[in-house]
């Protein structure tokens, strides 16, 4: 992870977001930031790294059905009111 992290910041010059990087890994995000964290802990003043928090919200599999369904909504309402 070490090498592959250092080789992608050495072709691009600067990673902003390592957010970007998982779909050049295809690995985990949590995994990214382990290595990025390992290579500036292990060879100090190499990177310059700054933790940023990003929230992102996903339909569940009942959200996707209701956004799929012309009639949830009504369904949704109905069920809301009756408690």
């Amino acid at each position: 992870m070490k090498k592959r992290s250092a080789s992608c910041i050495d072709q691009q010059g600067t990673i902003v977001d390592s957010l970007d990087l998982v779909p050049v890994f295809v690995l985990e995000h949590q995994k990214i930031v382990g290595g990025v964290k390992s290579i500036e802990s292990t060879v100090r003043g190499v990177i310059q790294t700054e933790q940023d928090t990003r929230m992102c919200w996903e339909l569940n599999e009942e959200g996707k059905l209701m956004k799929s369904s012309p009639n949830a909504k009504v369904g949704f309402s109905k069920a809301m009111s009756n408690g």
